[in-house]
């Protein structure tokens, strides 16, 4: 009993002690001015540094700009862009998936992340992967110019239709059925193809007849799919415009050794002679 008598009486003396120096601290410092550096917010490492490597310091806070008081207006420019909830990647925190080329409104910066809204949803998304000038996404073509698989235009087209006929894959040179389906998708037209490959030029109207949504007709009409037989195979081209005289504008890329990106004005009896199918997509 003695032996632990001593033992709680040493337990309080040492608690007295205690209190008794933590008033005198901060008695003290409250007479005392508040030094600098106690202002400064801690420093964190981002991420363990390896041997060699820079150590990046940073403030845990990151800054939010916030742009404008009204929305502005950016383009996806990078394949499976993901949605977050907040401007951090953690378990479970992905509302969507961007498609390439879609349009965000983007609303502030925080850090690495921008708060955007797409089609009813708002959330953050890594701000390298937005561009504010549409032709930093979109392919553009030059009429005569060979667009093989390596031409930025031709890696653009296929981001923007997901690789749909694995042209990308296969690294061959860009085809009049890429062109074709990619101008389709720029007008929201979507094609029920079932499951028959190849889908290849000469094929469509065989392919997409009778399935929901395909108009197949002999009149030209803006915004429908041109397909004709040429003497090496099947060709695909886009009616872009259709005039009151009949002429139509075409463009499209050639099929066969050489993919040449061409643009054309037909007179009536100019293609008719070529004996087409207008596909038209509703």
């Amino acid at each position: 009993m003695r032996v632990i008598k001593a033992v709680i009486v040493d337990l309080m003396e040492f608690a007295v002690f205690s209190i008794r120096s933590k008033i005198r601290f901060l008695l003290k410092a409250k007479d005392e001015p508040l030094l600098l550096k106690e202002l400064e917010p801690p420093l964190s490492l981002s991420a363990p540094a390896s041997v060699g490597s820079e150590i990046n310091l940073k403030s845990p806070e990151e800054p939010t700009v916030f742009l404008s008081s009204a929305s502005h207006v950016n383009f996806v420019g990078e394949v499976g862009t993901t949605l977050f909830v907040h401007p951090a990647i953690t378990f479970d925190s992905v509302l969507s998936v961007i498609p390439y080329g879609d349009k965000v409104f983007v609303h502030e910066l925080q850090g690495r992340f921008a708060s955007v809204s797409w089609h009813g949803l708002n959330g953050w998304v890594l701000k390298d992967v937005l561009y504010d000038d549409k032709n930093d996404v979109m392919p553009t073509f030059t009429a005569g110019m060979v667009y093989t698989a390596d031409k930025p235009a031709v890696m653009k087209l296929r981001s923007f239709i997901g690789d749909e006929f694995s042209g990308k894959l296969a690294s061959v040179p860009l085809t009049s059925v890429e062109y074709a389906y990619y101008k389709l998708m720029t007008k929201e037209r979507v094609l029920d193809w079932g499951r028959t490959r190849p889908r290849e030029a000469g094929m469509w109207q065989s392919i997409l007849k009778g399935r929901p949504g395909i108009h197949i007709g002999l009149i030209p009409k803006t915004g429908t799919v041109m397909e004709y037989l040429t003497p090496s195979g099947g060709q695909l081209a886009y009616v872009d415009r259709v005039s009151p005289n009949e002429e139509i504008t075409i463009s499209g890329v050639s099929e066969g050794v050489e993919a040449v990106y061409f643009e054309q004005t037909l007179k009536k009896v100019e293609w008719i002679e070529l004996r087409p199918v207008f596909i038209a997509v509703v």
